[in-house]
């Protein structure tokens, strides 16, 4: 008889550090929940919109309360008593400020813990390690650790959404011009970048450029300002609250976006992309996915117009996208989240 188990995964979302931590940690609980085991989350906070995935897959949801200052032994403390009362199996954390003094609480009242990193150097103590950077390998973490755990390190652990199911995932056609541009920096909010973007892509326009679509919360002048640079040749829309970015993705020529798990996703979709890393973490993914081929990256904001025109025009060529599609397919399988799920129950048990 197969054992079911229960994991709690703590992770939080807001606009400040965005929603990849949370999508990562729902793509693993889905697989989780494939192989028929219970999952619920705690968070400290959580908007209306990351709820919703949550409710689409019956996946409880448990706060931690904000009234009080953060500490991370309150927040270990306050964790331990939900997770004896939900008699919970396995923890999995996705917090950045959740360090080695949480982790060490957690792991004495006698959880399993894995524990999520992208930053190599940090004190960690855990049973597991996943870290799905692109070109991190395990002896990045082996001089890390006195006593090393279990390390899932590489592309192949890349938790990403995979829509496709048991379908058979196809390349997409690529279009000989660049008519729709998506813009998407996750669920954090990038104004300060968005508007130079869209005006850069409006002054310097590729000569066929349709649309523009901006997936993602803006400020209400920002938008106003952004909408009104619209003219009768490329329309522009900003669309809140996506359901299903794969939608986006299939009806785009090209992406500009953060460099973080929608970076990956858009590999594995075959969508051409121009990464501009949003956080410190999200560097070394955006300078080996260029390393690669796998999409242009832009590291300097310091010009961000003259270098937004420059990459364009150099790096999105028809036979280039058609190259950088072949190379992000190749790079991602999409099995990442099942083969996480499937060590996490076999081997932290």
């Amino acid at each position: 008889m197969d054992l079911s188990l229960t994991v709690a995964v703590r992770v939080d979302a807001s606009t400040n550090i965005g929603s990849g931590h949370f999508f990562r940690c729902l793509n693993l609980s889905v697989a989780l929940l494939t192989l028929n085991h219970k999952v619920l989350f705690i968070c400290r906070n959580l908007s209306e919109y990351h709820s919703e995935f949550l409710k689409k897959f019956k996946i409880p949801i448990y706060f931690i309360s904000e009234n009080e200052s953060f500490c991370e032994i309150l927040d270990a403390e306050h964790t331990h008593k939900l997770c004896k009362e939900l008699k919970v199996d396995i923890v999995v954390l996705d917090v950045y400020r959740l360090n080695y003094l949480w982790q060490q609480a957690i792991m004495s009242h006698g959880y399993k813990l894995s524990v999520l990193n992208d930053v190599l150097g940090q004190r960690i103590t855990c049973n597991l390690l996943i870290d799905y950077t692109p070109g991190r390998h395990r002896d990045d973490y082996l001089r890390q650790f006195v006593e090393c755990p279990d390390l899932l390190v590489g592309t192949d652990f890349a938790l990403i959404s995979n829509p496709f199911s048991n379908l058979e995932r196809t390349a997409p056609q690529i279009s000989p011009e660049v008519k729709r541009i998506l813009i998407s920096f996750g669920g954090s909010t990038q104004s300060s970048i968005i508007p130079e973007l869209i005006n850069e892509l409006m002054c310097n326009k590729l000569p066929r450029l349709e649309d523009i679509v901006i997936l993602g919360h803006l400020e209400e002048t920002v938008a106003h300002r952004i909408i009104s640079q619209e003219d009768n040749k490329t329309k522009i829309r900003i669309c809140n609250n996506v359901r299903n970015i794969f939608e986006y993705y299939d009806k785009s020529d090209l992406c500009i976006g953060a460099s973080g798990v929608g970076s990956l996703e858009r590999c594995f979709v075959g969508l051409p992309s121009l990464c501009i890393p949003i956080a410190d973490n999200q560097v070394p993914t955006a300078r080996w996915l260029d390393r690669l081929g796998a999409s242009a990256s832009l590291l300097e904001l310091n010009d961000l117009s003259k270098l937004i025109n420059q990459r364009l025009r150099e790096k999105f060529t028809f036979d280039q996208r058609k190259k950088m599609s072949k190379i992000g397919m190749q790079l991602i399988d999409g099995y990442g989240p099942s083969r996480v799920a499937k060590f996490i129950t076999s081997n932290l048990v």
